[in-house]
């Protein structure tokens, strides 16, 4: 129709800028959602390999503590440095009690060893003989603890004489390696303990 001005349909797309521009910031979210769910995944591992540790610790003090329940108290011999503790003691002969179950229960000597270096370090490993001067020779099955890797380490093993006739326990666990920028923490047991008299 003459006099009426034709309007023209433009469609208009995206610029090459603005596809540059969008592309930017999704890499940028894509990248900081990758970036949140690792560390929130690295966080779930170390408090696994933590709540490891600590359950490592107690059944290892679990273990000793029963042992040392059970020795005879005239036994008990302790020997620590600020990197080794030795207990060794004796158990009633004749008595069934782990490390001493094959019959006929003569091996009731037994001996705890924990150190903080050599081949062996971070374990506690125990030993059990016919008597206290067989515990040298007898071989050390290791009960807790690795020097390698995110395995659990026990970082430290006392025992002290208290009044009046008890013994103090104390066990010291945590996870191996320790992850970059952060701090190794250990979860520590300890107990009085009553030996037989």
């Amino acid at each position: 129709m003459p006099g009426q001005s034709l309007q023209k349909n433009h469609q208009r797309g995206f610029t090459l800028v603005e596809l540059m521009v969008s592309i930017t910031l999704a890499s940028i979210l894509s990248l900081a959602v990758i970036a949140a769910y690792s560390n929130q995944a690295a966080t779930f591992i170390n408090q696994g390999r933590s709540n490891q540790a600590a359950e490592d610790g107690r059944e290892a003090f679990t273990v000793i503590n029963r042992l040392l329940r059970q020795a005879i108290r005239s036994t008990i011999t302790i020997n620590q440095t600020a990197t080794q503790t030795t207990i060794d003691f004796t158990l009633p002969a004749g008595f069934p009690v782990w490390p001493n179950t094959t019959a006929p229960y003569d091996r009731n000597a037994v001996r705890i060893l924990w150190s903080s270096t050599g081949a062996n370090s971070d374990q506690i490993r125990i030993a059990s003989a016919t008597s206290l001067g067989a515990l040298g020779a007898a071989p050390l099955v290791t009960l807790v603890g690795s020097n390698s890797g995110f395995n659990t380490r026990i970082i430290g093993l006392t025992l002290a004489t208290v009044a009046p006739a008890g013994l103090q326990l104390t066990l010291t666990s945590r996870s191996g390696a320790t992850p970059p920028g952060q701090t190794a923490t250990g979860t520590s047991f300890e107990g009085i303990i009553i030996p037989r008299n």
